[in-house]
């Protein structure tokens, strides 16, 4: 008995530990009997969160707080003249309203030309006076910091800026046409010459300047470009010539170039028969724009080249009058007992400043190009002549 139960029991071992070594699915459990494998619940997936977008970070250095923007400067219109009224010949500066005269200068020397703004209309370029000796002279356009830039020129003409305003052109005290440059430095003897050079007007792109000078007994017109070479006798060229016997004779003078570039005009004769002309830069095409008896003098261009006003006694009296460049539509701006003289253009040529005299001496006008709103400027007892519009 005990040898048939240990038999059995051996059995069920051996079985039990057959079944456990095969790799099978373990045996599912019995129904009603607990599971031994735990109930595993389902985790529901988790949501991949989104990127957080983090705004790149500057990694410069953080410039500096820019200055405020420079206010525009506000060019007033106005006017800059000669005036006697305190006895000696002095610049002053008048509002196109009349307002706000003021007297610029202590020490110029007034020489029948207006006084020159450069082209930016920030200085004034003007002959001074200095014991006796003629200094070139720059200011500011309010009076101050004027600076003199060279000495023993002559004091008849005023100096002609170049178009880009770094440099002048002047008449020495020897009769030559000098040039400087803005600061005072680089003086250079353009023409150097034996003859009596004057009158130097710059073309409009500051390449060449065309000026008078005296050729035997005949007043004559060349151009030279700005570095002394290319000289051109114009009025030769043009067939033209004039004996120069005095102050009162016929002469070829004052040339100037017209704002394009396209034309110079000059004035022929100081007296009782004056014209003026225009040709080309190469002597050809020469007009006779005033074509009058009368003395016709001072042309002057427009700003844009369209129109030229001058002084003329046709009429009588010297009286400013405009005319196309090409010598047609002549219009007389004035018309007053005594004389008008020395027109200057306003920037918009729209107007025109000039010199009026009456019994008590000569005081500055603006009348618009088509004649109308003529108004007195100046009420300075004395001389008050030659203005210069602002550019």
């Amino acid at each position: 008995m005990r040898k048939n139960v240990l038999i059995v029991a051996v059995m069920i071992l051996l079985a039990l530990f057959l079944s456990s070594c095969q790799g099978g699915e373990p045996a599912a459990p019995s129904s009603g009997q607990p599971s031994l494998t735990p109930e595993v619940t389902p985790v529901p997936p988790t949501a991949t969160p989104s990127p957080t977008v983090i705004p790149p970070t500057n990694t410069s250095t953080p410039s500096e707080t820019p200055p405020p923007p420079t206010p525009t400067e506000v060019i007033l219109d106005g006017i800059v003249f000669w005036s006697n009224s305190s006895g000696n010949w002095k610049i002053y500066w008048i509002n196109e309203d009349g307002s706000g005269i003021k007297k610029l200068t202590d020490n110029a020397y007034y020489n029948y030309d207006p006084p020159s703004w450069s082209p930016d209309g920030r200085r004034i370029a003007f002959v001074g006076e200095v014991e006796d000796t003629h200094f070139l002279y720059v200011m500011n356009a309010d009076g101050s910091e004027a600076t003199g830039l060279a000495e023993n020129i002559s004091y008849f003409e005023n100096p002609r800026w170049s178009p880009d305003g770094s440099r002048l052109a002047f008449v020495s005290e020897g009769e030559d046409i000098m040039i400087v440059n803005a600061d005072g430095s680089g003086t250079i003897n353009l023409t150097n010459s034996p003859e009596s050079d004057w009158s130097p007007s710059w073309s409009p792109e500051g390449e060449n300047i065309v000026f008078q000078s005296m050729v035997g007994k005949r007043w004559e017109i060349f151009t030279i470009n700005v570095d002394g070479t290319n000289l051109v006798n114009l009025i030769e060229m043009a067939e033209l010539s004039t004996e120069f016997t005095g102050w009162d004779s016929p002469a070829w003078s004052r040339p100037s170039w017209s704002p394009d570039g396209s034309k110079i005009s000059f004035h022929n004769g100081i007296g009782a028969n004056g014209e003026f002309y225009s040709f080309s830069p190469d002597g050809t095409g020469l007009v006779n724009l005033s074509a009058d008896p009368a003395d016709d003098s001072y042309p002057i261009w427009s700003p844009d080249g369209s129109t030229i006003t001058f002084y003329s006694d046709r009429d009588g009296s010297d009286d400013i009058y405009v005319i196309n460049a090409d010598g047609s539509g002549l219009v007389k701006l004035t018309n007053h007992p005594m004389m008008d003289f020395g027109p200057a253009w306003s920037r918009d040529g729209t107007k025109i400043a000039y010199a009026s005299e009456d019994e008590s001496g000569f005081s500055i006008y603006i009348i618009n190009v088509d004649g109308t709103d003529e108004r007195q400027l100046t009420t300075l007892p004395g001389k008050n002549t030659y203005p210069a519009w602002r550019p």
